[in-house]
């Protein structure tokens, strides 16, 4: 399944070069110390020939999954729409 960053600290088990607001597909839930962290791939840049793909831990509590933030998005959406 696939998450959005939803926070970025840079601590050292995290995966570098992510920004809130990337996506990133979950491998494996409940790795490293204490199983806090996901394995997750962040899939290279396809418009750049010398990109390749970052693998790597992330705390599961910084992530949310995709379908549940496209919700959040159109209920706020909506929500945006009705006040206007």
């Amino acid at each position: 399944f696939y998450c959005v960053i939803r926070r970025n600290t840079g601590f050292t088990h995290c995966m570098t070069d992510i920004k809130v607001g990337d996506v990133v597909e979950v491998l494996e839930e409940g790795v490293g110390p204490e199983g806090m962290y996901n394995l997750c791939r962040f899939p290279a840049n396809p418009n750049d020939d010398h990109s390749v793909d970052t693998y790597g831990w992330f705390p599961f509590r910084w992530l949310q999954k995709l379908d549940q933030y496209e919700s959040a998005v159109k209920n706020q959406m909506e929500s945006l729409e009705r006040q206007e």
